[in-house]
């Protein structure tokens, strides 16, 4: 059985919702971090979606990312640049932004606001 996998795509109807991921598979950030605030409140995980600056590679613009809390501490999570990169027909499932703190994010991530 093939898991859900979603590609980097704007070009559909649906990329800046939970849809785009769910039924076209085809999502931009915003997307993919609706889908994932969808999950983790079905699953009565406190969460935010947080809009900044993301930089890679000397090219910087607006993302947004979760900020999800886990034993009471907040850590942040971004499910596109988690989003498996093909390899030769094979996935490479990635948790580099998974559960990090506001100082590891921040290498990559910036002008955004914390939720009080």
């Amino acid at each position: 059985m093939r898991g859900l996998v979603c590609k980097y795509d704007g070009e559909s109807e649906n990329s800046s919702n939970a849809l785009g991921v769910f039924f076209d598979e085809k999502a931009v950030c915003t997307g993919y971090s609706l889908a994932a605030k969808l999950l983790f409140d079905l699953c009565s995980i406190k969460s935010f979606a947080v809009s900044g600056t993301a930089t890679q590679d000397d090219h910087s613009e607006g993302h947004m990312w979760l900020i999800v809390k886990i034993d009471g501490s907040w850590y942040h999570f971004d499910p596109t640049w988690n989003d498996p990169e093909s390899e030769e027909e094979s996935y490479m499932y990635g948790y580099r932004y998974f559960n990090l703190t506001t100082d590891e994010i921040s290498k990559t991530h910036s002008e955004f606001t914390l939720p009080e």
